[in-house]
C-alpha cells in the first residue's frame, strides 16, 4: 500500500516539472532551446513509461500479496473455528498454564471430567495445587517444571469437585513464541477411570481364575493360534512340561495320532463359530511318552481381540482301564462259555464214540489172540484195531479241547517232555514236510519243574510247532524257547497272567502272521486255514488251549500281519521233584490168578468187551448193567476187585454206585474207566479207596496192568 502512494506522488512530481520546463522554453526564442526542449520532453516521457512499468509491477505483486493476507486470514479464521470446536467438544481436557502453572486455558470438557460449573472459573489456578490429588505427583510436576521436562502418558490422580480422586493420562509439552522463548506448559488430560476399573476388575478375575485352577483337580489351559498361552499346575503335572515348555510346541503335538484328526477339526470349526460337541474323550500324550486318557470340555471366547480356546479335562485314565479291562473280562468270559459249550458238546459225542470204539480197539486183541501167526485175517485185523485207536485219539483231541483230557497230573520236566518229542517219529515227518524251515531250539537247562501231563504238553508242542510251519508255506525260522520266569505283577496279554513263578514256553515263527479280527478265533475248535487232508482237523490250537487251561496256565499271543507270531505258554512252577519213569510191566504180570470182577457198565459193547479182555487173563467175571444192579449183586457175592465205569444213565453212577458198596464192604478194591476224562467225581471215588482210573477205550494190555496193580496193592 505504501509502495502505491508513493508511485502516484511520484508521477505528480513529474507532471509538475514538466509543466515548469515548458514554461521556460515557451519564453526562449533561441531554436536550439526548443530542440533541447523535445529531446528533454522524450526523456521525460521515456521515464514516465519506465516508472509506470515498475509501478505497475509492484501494484500486481501488491494485490497478489493481498489476495494471499486475505486468503491467510480466511484460513486463521477457520482454523480458529475449528480449533475451539475441537477443543469445545473433544472428550479428553486440553489445557495451557504459564512458566508460573497457573491455567491460562482450559477446555469445556474440564467441567464433566473435575466436576466444576464453568471452565472459565479455572483460568488462574495453579495447577498443583489446586488439581492434584496426591503429593507425590504435585512434586513430579515442579521438578518437571523445573527441568523443563514433558510427559507422554503419565498416569495421576486429580482432584474431583467432591473431593474424589480422578484417575487420568496426561501428555504434555512446553510450548514457544516466535522467538524461541517457554510461554508456558500445555497438554491433554483424559478421563481412565473406567479404563482402571475395568483393569482391577480384570486383574481382580485373573486372580480368581488363578486361584480357581491352580487348586482344582482338573487340568485347565488356554489356546491362541494353535499354541497353549496359560495351563494349570494340574495340566503341567499331567503332561509333564512347564508352560514355557509347552509354548513353544503347538498343541496338536500332545495330541495322541489317533484323535488328532478329530481335535484338529472340531477346533477348526469351533474357531469358525460352529458348535461341534463340547465333551469328547481322546489321549494325549506326556513328556515321558506316557499315553493318557482324559475327558475334554471345550469352549471359545475373545481374549485381548483374539479367539481362545478354554479347555478343561479330567484324567479317565484309571476309568478308560478298568472298562477296557471289563470288556475283555467279558469277552473272555464269553470265550470261556463258547468254549464250555463246545466242550460239553465234544465231551458228551467223545463219550459215546469211545463206547463204540472200545469194541473196534479191543475186540481185534481177543481175534489176534486165537488167530495163528500166518492167518491172512491179521493184517485186516490189525488194520481196524489201528484205525480204532487213530478214532480214539481223535477223541481224545475232542477230549483235551474240552479239557477233559488230562487223566493224570504229576510232577515233571518240560525239558525232558520237548526234548523227547523232537525224537519222536512224529516230528521228523512234520520236518519231512517242511524242508525249507529251520528250528532254532533254546531251553534253559535248569527249567523247574511242573506239574501236568506229559502226553498232553507233548501234543502242545508238536501243535505248536505244526502252526507254525503251516504258517511259513515259503520256509522261514522258528525259535522254540523255554526258561524260568518270575512274574511280580500281573501281566495283560491274550491272558491275563497273575504274578508267581513260570515256565515259560515260547513258539515264534518268521511267518504270515495273524490278522487281528482272527486273532480272538484261533482257539475256536475247527478253526482252521491250513492245507485240509494233511494239516489235521482244525483242532491244534484248541487241544493247545485246553491243555494249557488244564495245567492252571496261561497263554499269550503276539502276532503282525506279515511279520510273524509268537505263542507264549506259562505253566506255574511245581516245587514237588519230578516223577522217576516206572519200568513197564511185562505182560505175564498181567495176567490174573482166578481172582474174581464184577464189571459194571450200562453199554453192553463195553461189558461185553471188559469181560472178554478180562477172562482172557484168567480172571472170573460177572457182569452188572447198572449201579443198582451191582449193588444188589455183592449183597449175595464178594467180589475181588470191580471193575466200575462212571458215566451210567439212568439210574446212579460210579460214585454213587461205589459209595453203596462201600457201606457193605468198606475196603472193596476198584479200577475206574470212562470214556470221559477225570473229573471231580472220579478223585472222589478214588478218595474212597478206590484204585486207578483208565480212560476208554482200553486194550487188554493196560487194563490187564492197572487191575493186576489194584489187586497186589495194599
Amino acid at each position: 500500500m505504501d509502495k502505491e502512494i508513493k508511485s502516484n506522488s511520484c508521477k505528480g512530481w513529474l507532471a509538475e516539472a514538466m509543466a515548469e520546463f515548458d514554461k521556460r522554453l515557451k519564453t526562449s526564442e533561441c531554436a536550439e532551446a526548443e530542440e533541447e526542449r523535445v529531446l528533454y520532453r522524450q526523456h521525460l516521457e521515456r521515464l514516465v513509461e519506465e516508472r509506470i512499468a515498475e509501478q505497475a509491477a509492484v501494484n500486481a505483486e501488491l494485490i497478489k500479496e493481498l489476495a494471499e493476507h486475505r486468503q491467510r486470514e480466511i484460513i486463521l479464521r477457520e482454523s480458529e473455528k475449528l480449533y475451539r470446536s475441537v477443543i469445545e467438544n473433544i472428550n479428553d481436557t486440553f489445557y495451557r498454564a504459564d512458566t508460573n502453572g497457573k491455567l491460562v486455558m482450559v477446555s469445556p470438557s474440564a467441567t464433566k471430567l473435575l466436576g466444576h460449573d464453568s471452565a472459565d472459573d479455572m483460568i488462574g489456578w495453579d495447577i498443583a495445587q489446586s488439581l492434584y490429588y496426591n503429593p507425590a505427583d504435585r512434586e513430579i510436576f515442579l521438578r518437571g517444571m523445573e527441568e523443563k521436562r514433558s510427559f507422554t502418558d503419565y498416569e495421576l490422580l486429580l482432584k474431583h469437585r467432591n473431593g474424589n480422586p480422578v484417575e487420568v493420562s496426561t501428555s504434555s509439552h512446553y510450548y514457544y513464541d516466535e522467538q524461541g522463548n517457554i510461554l508456558g506448559i500445555e497438554g491433554v488430560l483424559r478421563d481412565i477411570t473406567e479404563r482402571k476399573q475395568a483393569q482391577r476388575t480384570l486383574l481382580e478375575s485373573e486372580k480368581k481364575f488363578r486361584a480357581l485352577t491352580e487348586s482344582t483337580s482338573a487340568y485347565i489351559y488356554l489356546i491362541q493360534d494353535n499354541n497353549f498361552i496359560y495351563v494349570n499346575p494340574a495340566f503341567e503335572t499331567i503332561i509333564g512340561y512347564s508352560l514355557n515348555e509347552l509354548a513353544a510346541i503347538p498343541f496338536l503335538n500332545f495330541i495322541h495320532p489317533d484323535f488328532r484328526e478329530l481335535v484338529r477339526e472340531r477346533a477348526a470349526r469351533r474357531l469358525k463359530g460352529e458348535k461341534p460337541p463340547a465333551r469328547y474323550e481322546i489321549k494325549i500324550i506326556a513328556k515321558n511318552g506316557q499315553e493318557k486318557w482324559i475327558e475334554l470340555s471345550v469352549t471359545t471366547f475373545e481374549l485381548n481381540g483374539k479367539p481362545t480356546i478354554l479347555g478343561s479335562s479330567f484324567d479317565i485314565t484309571e476309568r478308560k482301564q478298568a472298562e477296557q479291562q471289563r470288556q475283555r473280562l467279558e469277552e473272555r468270559l464269553r470265550r470261556a462259555e463258547k468254549m464250555e459249550v463246545l466242550g460239553t458238546l465234544a465231551g458228551g459225542v467223545a463219550h459215546d464214540l469211545n463206547n463204540m470204539l472200545g469194541a473196534m480197539v479191543g475186540y481185534p486183541d481177543l481175534i489176534l489172540m486165537q488167530l495163528p501167526p500166518d492167518s491172512p485175517l491179521r493184517k485186516s485185523i490189525l488194520t481196524i484195531q489201528k484205525s480204532g485207536e487213530k478214532a480214539a485219539a481223535v477223541v481224545q483231541d475232542l477230549l483235551t479241547m474240552a479239557r477233559r483230557g488230562v487223566t493224570t497230573m504229576e510232577p515233571l520236566s518240560l525239558y525232558k517232555v520237548i526234548r523227547d518229542y523232537l525224537k519222536t517219529p512224529e516230528h521228523e515227518k512234520m520236518c519231512f514236510f517242511h524242508p525249507n524251515i529251520r528250528l532254532n531250539i533254546q531251553l534253559a537247562d535248569d527249567l523247574l519243574p511242573v506239574r501236568g501231563s506229559a502226553v498232553h504238553l507233548s501234543k502242545t508242542v508238536m501243535n505248536l510247532l505244526s502252526n507254525a510251519m503251516e504258517a511259513m508255506p515259503g520256509g522261514g525260522v522258528i525259535t522254540m524257547a523255554a526258561n524260568n520266569q518270575y512274574i511280580d505283577r500281573p501281566v495283560q496279554g491274550y491272558d491275563d497272567v497273575k504274578a508267581g513263578d513260570y515256565v515259560a514256553l515260547s513258539v515264534a515263527d518268521t511267518g504270515q502272521g495273524i490278522a487281528q479280527e482272527n486273532i480272538e478265533k484261533i482257539f475256536e475248535p475247527f478253526y482252521t486255514k491250513k492245507v485240509m487232508g494233511r494239516s489235521g482237523t482244525g483242532l491244534g490250537l484248541a487241544i493247545v488251549w485246553g491243555t494249557v487251561k488244564d495245567h492252571a496256565g496261561y497263554i499269550d499271543v503276539q502276532s503282525r500281519e506279515g511279520e510273524g507270531t509268537t505263542f507264549t505258554l506259562f505253566f506255574p512252577v511245581s516245587r514237588e521233584k519230578p516223577t522217576a519213569v516206572l519200568s513197564p510191566v511185562l505182560q505175564d504180570n498181567c495176567m490174573g490168578k482166578g481172582e474174581s470182577i464184577l464189571v459194571v457198565d450200562d453199554v453192553p459193547e463195553q461189558r461185553e468187551i471188559a469181560a472178554a479182555m478180562l477172562l482172557s487173563l484168567n480172571y472170573q467175571v460177572t457182569v452188572a448193567q447198572s449201579g443198582e444192579a451191582a449193588v444188589e449183586q455183592v449183597q449175595t457175592q464178594k467180589f475181588d476187585l470191580l471193575l466200575l465205569d462212571m458215566i451210567m444213565n439212568p439210574g446212579m453212577d460210579g460214585l454213587e454206585t461205589y459209595r453203596r458198596i462201600c457201606g457193605i464192604y468198606p475196603n472193596q478194591k476198584a479200577v475206574i474207566v470212562s470214556g470221559f476224562s477225570e473229573t471231580e467225581r472220579v478223585s472222589e471215588v478214588q478218595a474212597l479207596g478206590a484204585g486207578a482210573y483208565v480212560k476208554k477205550p482200553y486194550t487188554r494190555e493196560k487194563l490187564g496192568k492197572a487191575v493186576r496193580q489194584e489187586l497186589e496193592a495194599f
